[in-house]
């Protein structure tokens, strides 16, 4: 068992995305250029040279700056959708994700579990804690028929320790 979500990161996933680097060419979006320079360190340090570090805001990236060559997958993993702003926009990513890729290809999304709708203060889901703070995030429900209304399929659905991972393809997959 992983002590925190940076120990999971680095001692589970960044040796798989060194793996998984051969050849991927990667565009990471995100608004803090804080995370985007913490990125591009541990890249270095695991000597992986395909990511490109995009400072953006999401949906401005997917519509307008993402140039013209599809991408073959689309990934969004741990709260991003639920920062976005409104229900709206989490609309809107699933269809300039759908846009943005080519035939065939798939949106991984993972978000938190929410099979089970939480109520009132349930909602508020304990982050991180020391003496003098609290962090939490405060979770709405919503479901994956957005991705289906937007022409995706869902190929593999599967929620492990609290978030739910999704394959969704566009048609033309094989």
């Amino acid at each position: 068992m992983f002590r925190s979500s940076r120990d999971h990161y680095e001692e589970l996933l960044a040796r798989r995305y060194t793996w998984l680097d051969g050849g991927l060419a990667v565009d990471a979006v995100d608004l803090s250029p804080t995370l985007l320079q913490e990125l591009q360190t541990h890249a270095a340090e695991h000597g992986v040279a395909s990511i490109r570090p995009v400072e953006a805001d999401l949906l401005a990236f997917l519509k307008d700056g993402a140039g013209e060559d599809p991408y073959s997958l689309v990934v969004c993993m741990g709260d991003t959708l639920p920062h976005l702003n409104s229900f709206d926009d989490v609309d809107s990513f699933i269809r300039l994700a759908a846009q943005r890729l080519a035939p065939g290809g798939r949106s991984v999304p993972g978000f938190r579990d929410l099979s089970g709708v939480l109520q009132g203060l349930d909602r508020f889901i304990p982050v991180r804690s020391d003496a003098e703070r609290v962090f939490t995030c405060f979770l709405e429900h919503e479901s994956d028929e957005h991705l289906q209304e937007s022409g995706f399929r869902i190929e593999h659905d599967h929620t492990h320790r609290g978030f739910v991972s999704l394959v969704a393809a566009l048609p033309g997959a094989s």
